[in-house]
């Protein structure tokens, strides 16, 4: 089944318009629209290893807090939802 795509507006200064677009043709993207996709999937990979060293460095201060979390089910219950 294909991805819906929804449409957006966005406004971008100058520059940056200027580096999409450079961006696009240098890595042969067929539109502005997948390079700004890909950089969005690229700011949510960031924000998940963020999130992630998080959760490693709580658990790293105090592992017992995790014992009791529901953790491995909250995981399953993600895995399952994919």
């Amino acid at each position: 089944m294909p991805a819906v795509s929804e449409k957006l507006s966005i406004s971008l200064s100058e520059p940056l318009a200027r580096f999409v677009e450079a961006y696009r043709r240098r890595h042969g993207l067929k539109s502005k629209s997948e390079v700004v996709a890909l950089a969005l999937k690229k700011l949510r990979e960031e924000e998940l290893i963020e999130g992630l060293r998080a959760m490693s460095e709580d658990y790293a201060r105090e592992p017992d807090a995790w014992l009791d979390s529901d953790l491995e089910e909250t995981l399953e219950d993600g895995a399952a939802s994919r």
